[in-house]
């Protein structure tokens, strides 16, 4: 730090103030910032880049798996039995009852999840499949012409 001080003893008051600040000044520790200079863009695109991938690797996995149902989820429970209810007041045959339909109405909800992750898997499977089709037949198109000169010229 540099600092002026008037010679002239009128300014005795302004360079004292002056000093004293200088000497408050030498204190002072300024803490300095790292600047990184991160391309946040750059970043951006690799993490969804990574995400993509890893999307794309999921698909492949359920794609390729093979079918595998969970037939207990599928199974039905245990029919309505046929009963008579003979009292109203009846402490055993009525609780049974609400007991069975509410295991039906649980393994219904089951059957309707795993029907529909079924019908998810084999939407992916079928696009899956119907995009590796379109692939082969533009491949077939691009091949064709030159198998058939090759064919020509064999006989």
């Amino acid at each position: 730090m540099v600092i002026c001080i008037n010679p002239n003893s009128d300014e005795f008051e302004e360079n004292l103030n002056v000093l004293k600040f200088a000497e408050d000044a030498q204190n002072i520790q300024c803490k300095r910032e790292m600047r990184l200079d991160i391309d946040i863009e750059a970043e951006l695109n690799a993490k969804q880049e990574k995400i993509r991938a890893e999307k794309k690797k999921n698909r492949r996995k359920t794609i390729l798996e093979a079918w595998n149902v969970n037939e207990d989820a599928l199974s039905l429970s245990p029919s309505i039995p046929s009963f008579e209810l003979f009292d109203i007041n009846d402490q055993q045959i009525l609780p049974n009852m609400i007991n069975i339909l509410r295991l039906k109405t649980e393994r219904r909800e089951i059957i309707d999840e795993e029907c529909g992750r079924m019908s998810n898997n084999f939407r992916k499977k079928l696009s899956h499949y119907e995009r590796e089709g379109v692939e082969a037949v533009s491949k077939l198109r691009l091949i064709e012409p030159q198998f058939a000169k090759n064919e020509g010229t064999r006989y």
